[in-house]
């Protein structure tokens, strides 16, 4: 029996009527979760708000939390749909270098002193692969403190690290000090794009907000997806996806760096 073939003739009507738009509750709850089985990221349920994909959630972060003319620093190079989604909003894309570290914002802070944001992938890079270390992930949760500023933190392939778990570097949103951070995710990586849902971690102040932006743009998710996405991370499916997945691309990439160094 398939995971949706469960659900009873009331849930699935209850599915079919206006649900919240900060994301079904069960699904919420399985994120929150996960986030701290997988990233080691505290957060409470109620602080996870349910969108479409990564792309959504950061066009509702540009929305709420910037007005025209605000200034953003992004990774330079970095993925262009977060700089159209900002400049969509009418702030200002700020270009920051990137080195092996990761995002200077040491450069940046003195370069860009009035910038209200900053929206990074620290732990893949996008399109380097580079991963923020440590001191540089300290240093930009400092600066958000010292400006009053945001950090958006895009978790692009946060799920597929390799080296075991005493090479992984944590999380921002997991580290001390990241009352300002918003986090990022989406399965549109670990399961497929089409799925088209994601998720904002967002400080419990801001929840409120966040649900009623959603309920204004697309009011909410699909409630059989949404319900069927819960159970399957509840029930361990999507761990158990994951470990394969690792599996395989670890021996994808063995095999590709084998190739690489033979020819060259």
């Amino acid at each position: 029996m398939c995971i949706r073939d469960r659900a009873s003739t009331g849930q699935r009507s209850h599915r079919a009527q206006y649900l919240d738009p900060a994301g079904d509750p069960d699904l919420r709850q399985a994120v929150a979760q996960w986030l701290w089985a997988s990233r080691g990221i505290r957060c409470d349920a109620a602080q996870v708000v349910v969108c479409s994909g990564s792309q959504q959630g950061i066009d509702l972060i540009a929305r709420l939390l910037l007005d025209v003319g605000d200034e953003v620093l992004v990774e330079d190079p970095g993925y262009p749909g977060i700089r159209a989604s900002l400049l969509g909003h009418g702030a200002l894309a700020r270009p920051v270098d990137m080195d092996g570290d990761g995002l200077r914002i040491d450069t940046a802070a003195a370069q860009w002193p009035h910038a209200r944001m900053a929206v990074v992938t620290p732990t893949h890079q996008f399109p380097t692969g580079v991963c923020m270390n440590l001191g540089r992930r300290q240093a930009l949760l400092q600066w958000a403190r010292t400006h009053d500023a945001w950090v958006v933190e895009d978790d692009y392939d946060g799920e597929f690290q390799y080296g075991g778990a005493a090479q992984r570097v944590p999380a921002l949103c997991s580290l001390p000090g990241s009352e300002r951070v918003l986090y990022v995710g989406t399965f549109s990586k670990t399961l497929h794009p089409g799925l088209r849902l994601g998720f904002v971690v967002v400080p419990p102040a801001l929840v409120e907000a966040f649900a009623m932006a959603r309920a204004i743009t697309d009011r909410h998710a699909p409630g059989d997806a949404q319900a069927v996405l819960a159970r399957f991370i509840a029930e361990g499916h999507l761990l158990r996806h994951l470990r394969q997945m690792r599996e395989l691309y670890l021996q994808r990439q063995h095999t590709l760096r084998t190739a690489l160094a033979e020819a060259s």
